[in-house]
């Protein structure tokens, strides 16, 4: 948390000093309007926080082009909200608190005081520290599985939105590394968990995972066939008949 207050109060400072540096382009300073934007954007953002980790669940930013366009559909929201928050604040307090009009008030003269490109920078920062918090704290067995689970390696609790699901690890076909999360293809739909592919391996050594590939592990009960390229790597097929790529790297961990 402490790493977090210390991002917000970074970027709320940033913003601080661009709203006084587009203020002294206009001879107008206004220090009553700089602490208000400074302020409402630490606790703005602060108070965001939930939200950003319940959107991650919902769309991981790296998975596809739809995530992250929803990702940026999010971040220009909470930006304008931000802004829209922060100068309804400063109304209100030259209207009520000191009796005045802010010489610089406009939707404009808002959008650069309080920038909206630093907000954005802030969302996306925001998404990236929780995302990196969720891989470093995902210690395996501990924050995912159910007690009574813990120490059983035959099942995998997995998060579909705000659903969390056990699945048996005899239902998983193969798996695929994204970045600093991984995919589960299963019988019952894809699943994504925050952990690398090595880690999950480690946990569910005594399980019938093969890695194949360093984006791939494969259920070796689901192999229908494998085919070998002559530079040494190959394809294997499942009994789905999909195809995940083989490393002539991971070759020789496969004893068919």
């Amino acid at each position: 948390m402490r790493s977090r207050i210390t991002l917000i109060s970074a970027f709320s400072i940033v913003n601080l000093l661009i709203g006084r540096l587009f203020q002294e382009s206009l001879q107008i300073i206004c220090f009553s309007e700089l602490i208000a934007v400074a302020v409402s954007s630490f606790i703005f953002w602060n108070l965001a926080m939930p939200q950003i980790k319940r959107a991650i669940r919902y769309w991981n930013v790296f998975t596809t082009p739809k995530h992250i366009l929803a990702h940026s559909g999010m971040a220009i929201f909470t930006s304008v909200l931000n802004i829209v928050i922060s100068q309804a604040l400063i109304l209100f307090l030259m209207l009520y608190v000191y009796q005045c009009t802010s010489p610089s008030f406009s939707f404009i003269n808002a959008s650069l005081t309080n920038n909206i490109a630093v907000n954005l920078l802030c969302y996306f920062s925001l998404v990236f520290y929780s995302m990196h918090r969720n891989l470093k704290n995902d210690t395996p067995g501990e924050s995912n599985m159910p007690t009574a689970s813990k120490s059983n390696t035959n099942f995998v609790s997995l998060t579909y939105g705000n659903t969390k699901k056990i699945i048996s690890t005899e239902d998983i076909k193969f798996i695929e590394a994204s970045n600093n999360c991984i995919i589960f293809n299963t019988n019952e739909g894809k699943f994504v968990r925050y952990q690398s592919l090595k880690a999950f391996l480690n946990e569910y050594n005594g399980a019938d995972f093969k890695r194949v590939h360093r984006s791939y592990a494969v259920n070796i009960k689901y192999i229908n066939c494998i085919q070998k390229n002559k530079n040494g790597d190959g394809v294997i097929t499942l009994t789905d008949n999909k195809t995940i790529k083989l490393s002539r790297t991971y070759r020789s961990s496969l004893v068919m």
